[in-house]
């Protein structure tokens, strides 16, 4: 389940340094090639295998096998937005950016809940942080 964990933290890392990509260069073949450089370099990243061992330690196989899948459904979509970016008006690529962002930090507020009251690993709160996540959560 090591590879899943991997995958999950590479496309997570991936979509968020591609976003940044496309809010200052509003370019979506740049901000995906950024997408696609960043994966492939995470996936063997050291910092991707701390991120991935750690959510492993509080989690169980299935619970990162559906975490990967929910994340791959919010990259996939918003690929799907920037290689199609002539079928979509401006204001639908605005609002895919913005589902985008809410999609990746529900996964990631659900991987905050998994570790409880262990605190979250570094790899993992940096993420999170970036883009204000906790924000998103409902009060309680």
């Amino acid at each position: 389940m090591l590879e899943a964990a991997m995958a999950l933290y590479a496309g997570i890392s991936a979509l968020m340094a591609s976003i940044q990509v496309l809010q200052k260069e509003r370019d979506y073949r740049l901000a995906e090639r950024r997408f696609e450089e960043e994966y492939e370099r995470l996936l063997t990243s050291e910092e991707t295998q701390r991120a991935a061992q750690a959510l492993e330690e509080v989690s169980a196989p299935e619970e990162i096998e559906i975490l990967l899948e929910n994340a791959q459904r919010c990259w996939e979509y918003w690929r799907e937005v920037a290689r199609g970016r002539d079928k979509y008006l401006p204001g639908e690529q605005r609002e895919a950016d913005a589902a985008i962002k809410n999609c990746v930090c529900r996964e990631l507020n659900r991987i905050d809940d998994l570790f409880g009251e262990h605190a979250i690993p570094e790899e993992w709160r940096k993420q999170r942080d970036r883009y204000d996540c906790l924000s998103m959560l409902a009060p309680a």
